[in-house]
């Protein structure tokens, strides 16, 4: 396993100092003089908190506190997961891929021509999507399909990243996720995988674009996708994951619950009931997805990948993800790690 890490300029902004009271207001909210600016006016001191009030306020937080540890007892299994203790084996801060390959092209090297297409589904389903292929770039080109985590959805997604990359000579195609096989309480990776097969016959099937060198991008809840369908079609010649969750998602939910807990110093009592509620099992029938475990899967997945993660991507396991895919993955797996989030593939040399 080969690993980078970008140590790249990051915010470290401090928390700026109070702002000086606003002309005409003391500290306290009074005005600063009477009419004519004589300062004689009269002074309005803001009502204090009765001690009832106070005293109301804390009675409902401690019931709050006690309904969330109630319910992360009964709800959900015991959440104290082991703190992990094994770096990652970094073994260069030089993030680029191949630097040895004489094709290499950067970003920007290229103009973009982009089309606006239909992917036909089933019969009776069609989505919208948009292809991406570098003008002037020696043919056939590489292609790669862009697919969607749970904060995109629209052809239009991924817009940076695929100008770079067609202006690096590879073309890309952004598909739009049907909406009826895709909610908050119901979702079908095994159907997404197969749509996603059709995107990639589109892209093979683009005018100036190698078939044989279309791979796979994931992000996030597409770094789920992804894999099933890798493993379905050993053709694809590659797989990149983006801030992959490896685990079912509801484990990975809570672990993000409980590093954010962590990291944010709440009590004891929050941190390991929280955790327990969103790790918890849901009604019969409802949010099914959350428990599909993609681990088998990657055992299947035989050709080489590449995994990025960013540092201040606190919600994904950073070190126990490509530890996990390390162990499964039959092919190479190589791992770069960029300074805070990681804005896709923006900042890899191809």
């Amino acid at each position: 396993m080969s690993t980078a890490v970008s140590r790249g300029p990051r915010a470290t902004g401090e928390p700026s100092a109070s702002p000086a009271d606003p002309p005409g207001v003391t500290a306290t909210g009074s005005p600063r003089g009477g009419a004519g600016g004589t300062g004689g006016g009269a002074r309005r001191r803001l009502p204090r908190p009765r001690a009832a009030s106070v005293a109301a306020f804390v009675a409902l937080s401690v019931v709050v506190a006690l309904v969330i540890s109630l319910l992360g007892t009964f709800g959900g299994p015991g959440w104290n997961p082991p703190r992990w203790t094994t770096p990652a084996p970094v073994t260069t801060t030089d993030t680029t891929i191949a630097p040895a390959l004489p094709t290499t092209t950067p970003p920007g090297t290229y103009d973009v021509d982009r089309l606006h297409v239909e992917v036909h589904l089933e019969p009776d389903v069609t989505v919208e999507a948009t292809v991406r292929v570098p003008i002037g770039a020696p043919a056939p080109v590489p292609g790669l399909v862009l697919m969607h985590g749970t904060g995109t959805s629209g052809a239009d997604a991924f817009f940076d990243l695929s100008e770079a990359l067609a202006s690096a000579g590879v073309a890309s195609i952004v598909t739009a996720k049907r909406s009826d096989n895709y909610s908050a309480f119901e979702r079908d990776y095994l159907g997404m995988a197969a749509d996603y097969a059709k995107s990639v016959d589109a892209l093979r099937a683009t005018e100036g674009v190698d078939p044989a060198l279309v791979g796979l991008y994931g992000e996030s809840e597409g770094a789920v996708i992804a894999p099933l369908l890798a493993a379905a079609d050993p053709s694809l010649p590659f797989l990149v994951l983006s801030a992959a969750p490896v685990l079912p998602l509801r484990e990975q939910s809570a672990f993000a619950a409980d590093n954010y807990l962590r990291n944010t110093h709440v009590p004891r009592t929050l941190t390991s009931a929280i955790p327990r509620v969103v790790g918890g099992p849901a009604p019969e029938g409802m949010l099914a997805y959350l428990d599909v475990d993609i681990r088998p899967t990657l055992r299947e997945v035989t050709q080489p990948v590449l995994t990025v993660y960013g540092t201040g991507d606190t919600s994904m396991p950073l070190i126990q993800g490509p530890a996990v895919l390390e162990e499964l993955l039959p092919g190479p797996q190589t791992v770069r790690y960029y300074a805070d989030d990681v804005d896709a593939l923006s900042d890899v040399n191809r």
